[in-house]
């Protein structure tokens, strides 16, 4: 998997923060787990950045290219990820990237003009971002990783996550 930060301005001429050209926007009335729940996993709108991981076992590459000329601190909730390699430009040199022992991380660098590969496994049933520092969450740089979602729609949400879905509904 790929993806371009991108900094410029949308529609209304705000600078937003884009992952591969779509800026995260939440929806407080159709949370992602309430989506999930409601049997809807599959049918996310784009500004919602939700990728969906279905495969027990399976290994993920994300490789991350920055075409903004800051660095990009990210971050993973839920997991620990592996950093396989890192460097400059747009091109990633496969061959340099390291799978013997790499280093393992929850938070790692996107250089600026420059590029990240990350290794997960996603194996936890659940709703996790992978953000950049918080201005830039605000701006949009966030991705939902949905882990297993046939085992979270399985799961028993405690009352009181219930509860708060329901005043979401009333704004």
């Amino acid at each position: 998997m790929e993806l371009t930060i991108a900094f410029h301005n949308d529609s209304s001429g705000v600078v937003r923060a884009f992952l591969n050209e779509s800026s995260y926007e939440p929806d407080i009335k159709f949370p992602t787990l309430s989506r999930i729940f409601a049997g809807k996993a599959n049918n996310f709108p784009r500004d919602r950045n939700a990728y969906i991981f279905d495969t027990p076992g399976e290994v993920v590459d994300i490789t991350f290219i920055n075409t903004d000329d800051g660095d990009h601190p990210f971050h993973m909730h839920g997991h620990q990820f592996w950093v396989l390699g890192f460097g400059n430009g747009t091109h990633v040199d496969k061959k340099s990237l390291n799978t013997v022992n790499p280093i393992k991380r929850d938070t790692s660098t996107i250089p600026a003009s420059g590029w990240t590969v990350l290794r997960f496994v996603p194996d936890n049933p659940g709703v996790f971002g992978i953000h950049c520092h918080m201005w830039h969450l605000q701006s949009g740089l966030l991705m939902q990783l949905i882990e297993l979602p046939e085992k979270i729609k399985k799961m028993d949400p405690p009352q009181e996550w219930v509860d708060l879905c329901k005043l979401n509904t009333k704004y």
